[in-house]
């Protein structure tokens, strides 16, 4: 069983493409969806719930969670020793974890929400600003928070951590007939992503792929041919049999 999880500004529906993709190399999924403007604490909450109820009606006690973005905090927030809702998994369950272009080191655009010097400055007006922008996890996402300094450490039925890091420079979504770059798809650096306290992690494996922010993922004018590629490479993806390639094609065509 795979689960996926979108990122900010996003919903499961956004990954409905992806779990179509799978449903056609023989795997099934189910989408996690949360708020994504509230804290990612209570949003991590939710899914360790939703992943107990699932384990209750489930044979295979296998699950890979496949989660993007801001979706990557939530999930690995969720997945960890110091929790007391996660200290109490199952020892039967085994959980795979794939996250995709996940600011681990805080987002810097965010970094203003986190500043004294700037709270002072604004005479406090700093706090209800970031609050309007972000919502209730404004106090969650700059580099300076408890949230991202205190990454802790996986539970003991994650046993496998996979980690695609986007480098999104010159990366675009739109472009006109000359070439030129309508809309970029740039959100993160690989600053952004990479994140000593999380990438110790013996366990960890990175893989670093030139794609934009959506690209990686795919929307209804991209195909995520690269991510495709890296799952399948990874063996999270079940291989395309040879017969089957043209009817992928296809399928991908309609899809996206």
């Amino acid at each position: 069983m795979l689960i996926l999880l979108h990122g900010c500004n996003g919903s499961a529906g956004k990954f409905l493409a992806l779990a179509n993709v799978f449903a056609f190399h023989g795997q099934q999924t189910a989408c996690f969806n949360y708020n994504d403007r509230d804290s990612m604490m209570t949003s991590s909450a939710q899914f360790i719930r939703a992943i107990r109820v699932l384990r209750e009606h489930m044979n295979n006690p296998k699950i890979t969670v496949i989660a993007h973005s801001q979706g990557g905090l939530v999930v690995r927030k969720a997945l960890i020793r110091e929790r007391t809702e996660a200290s109490q998994w199952e020892q039967d369950i085994e959980l795979h974890l794939i996250i995709i272009s996940a600011p681990f080191a805080g987002i810097s655009a965010a970094k203003y929400c986190g500043s004294n010097v700037a709270l002072f400055l604004s005479l406090g007006a700093s706090i209800p600003i970031c609050q309007m922008i972000t919502g209730d996890k404004w106090s969650e996402i700059h580099h300076s928070s408890d949230f991202i300094q205190q990454p802790w450490t996986l539970i003991d039925p994650v046993d496998y951590y996979l980690k695609i890091v986007t480098d999104e420079r010159e990366s675009r979504l739109y472009q006109n007939e000359a070439g030129e770059c309508i809309e970029n798809d740039y959100i993160f650096t690989v600053d952004e992503q990479y994140f000593t306290k999380v990438d110790i992690d013996p366990m960890l494996v990175n893989v670093e792929v030139n794609a934009g922010y959506m690209e990686i993922v795919g929307d209804e004018n991209i195909i995520p041919t690269k991510l495709i590629y890296v799952l399948q490479k990874q063996g999270i993806m079940n291989p395309t049999p040879p017969s089957s390639k043209k009817e992928l094609v296809k399928l991908l065509e309609m899809l996206y």
